[in-house]
């Protein structure tokens, strides 16, 4: 497909009038899908598409249009002189834009990472294969992703990374199952097997009668799954330099007021080696890292192109909604392996969900747990717990009350399909928290 692309591209600009300059940005995927029900395949399929979105600019004049490509060469030909025609048309009559910023880079990106990945069949056997005598049921989603920039302005950018991500649960009965993922760019047997077990050691003791707790503050041990729903609803505005200077972000005390997370706490965007392309839709090359909040100290936020050009800011190659696509939360120093000997008597949550703002001035998030959560004594699993809603600030369970956080961390991919396959991701540790409140 990059030969392919950069050739369309290249007689595409021969059809450009002097005053006018195309920005074409690519996205596309080759992915095997299976899902799961009963530890059996219940459907498979395979995605293999590609989607250009035309930018035609004409001074401050500038319009898109995003048409899917059929990999023919005079049909894809046709397509896209018929979409520079429609563009051409529209540019006569749309306004200025005081925003526009343009990519000017003479830096050419191309990373074409290794497939490590193992034929899909074989992950779909192991899978089988050894669960067979429970309840699983999920998704697995395999194969390319592969983004690409060319514009007639000379800049030419590619992207290709291979990777799976399997989310799935072992089911009990009811609201009672165990949720888990598994994600990466190759899939190790062990790793897979570790986290079948431990699935396994949790279900078996959600079949013990569950037990109630009433509202008030407990000491909770959160998972990195369960971590990762609180920094994606974080993420929501929270890390946007835009949302922070029009005060809609979470975090927007840290900068304005010097409000602290805990010293503990660590943020970055992190493109390098991760599933994220290095270049953003316009064509701008992103930085390797940016840090957002170090040491519990706001450092920046995510700029995209038109907040740089509204507020006369450096922009961090971020999307238009300035979200993170490559986050990373530094790790603690706790062994994940005697959490439960940490947490000595509390919450073992695994997963949350149904999260939201009660108070987004004061990063105050609620939501509830989910699947399978535990309450622990003297470090020894008693029952699991019936489901709870909590209802607490970030400034807290993020910061004073933060124990600390696992030295190991875990890999999530977003199991987002919606049009395609996403490449954001997180790598996030589990959190040790006093005080969490409860509220029903």
């Amino acid at each position: 497909m990059k030969d392919y692309f950069f050739a369309q591209m290249a007689e595409l600009y021969l059809q450009l009038k002097s005053s006018e300059r195309l920005d074409v940005y690519l996205s596309g995927e080759l992915s095997n899908f299976c899902r799961f029900n009963k530890s059996r395949v219940r459907q498979v399929g395979t995605v293999n598409q590609a989607f250009a979105e035309l930018h035609l600019i004409r001074g401050k004049k500038h319009c898109f249009m995003k048409l899917g490509l059929s990999s023919d060469l005079q049909t894809d030909r046709e397509a896209l002189r018929s979409c520079l025609l429609k563009l051409r048309s529209l540019n006569e009559v749309i306004p200025d834009d005081p925003y526009l910023l343009l990519s000017e880079s003479v830096e050419s990106i191309d990373i074409v990472e290794a497939n490590k990945l193992p034929d899909t069949s074989d992950m779909i056997d192991s899978i089988c294969g050894q669960s067979s005598d429970i309840d699983l049921v999920g998704i697995l989603a395999a194969g390319g992703v592969f983004r690409g920039f060319s514009s007639s302005a000379g800049i030419e950018h590619w992207f290709e990374t291979y990777n799976f991500q399997f989310d799935w649960s072992l089911y009990h009965q009811a609201d009672k199952a165990v949720k888990l993922g598994y994600a990466g760019s190759s899939w190790e047997q062990k790793e897979f097997s570790d986290k079948l077990s431990s699935g396994r050691h949790q279900l078996s003791i959600l079949k013990r009668p569950s037990h109630s707790i009433n509202p008030g503050e407990y000491r909770v041990y959160m998972a990195p799954a369960a971590v990762n729903e609180i920094i994606g609803l974080l993420n929501w505005n929270g890390f946007s330099e835009q949302a922070i200077r029009r005060k809609t972000s979470c975090f927007h005390k840290m900068k304005d007021e010097s409000k602290e997370l805990s010293s503990k706490v660590s943020f970055v965007e992190r493109f390098k080696d991760s599933s994220s392309p290095m270049f953003d839709r316009t064509g701008i090359v992103r930085p390797e890292q940016v840090a957002l909040i170090d040491n519990g100290k706001y450092v920046q936020g995510l700029v995209s192109a038109r907040t740089s050009k509204e507020y006369g800011i450096k922009q961090t190659g971020a999307d238009s909604v300035e979200s993170a696509l490559a986050l990373e939360m530094s790790p603690g120093n706790i062994d994940i392996s005697g959490i439960l000997d940490q947490l000595e008597t509390g919450l073992y949550i695994n997963n949350l969900w149904y999260l939201n703002y009660s108070d987004l001035n004061q990063c105050r998030i609620t939501g509830m747990t989910r699947f399978a959560s535990f309450w622990v004594e003297k470090g020894e699993i008693v029952a699991p717990t019936n489901v709870m809603r909590f209802d607490d600030s970030c400034y807290s369970f993020l910061g004073h009350n933060l124990c600390g956080l696992t030295s190991q961390r875990e890999l999530f991919l977003s199991s987002s399909t919606y049009d395609e396959r996403s490449t954001d991701s997180s790598f996030l540790p589990g959190a040790l928290i006093d005080g969490f409140q409860f509220t029903l």
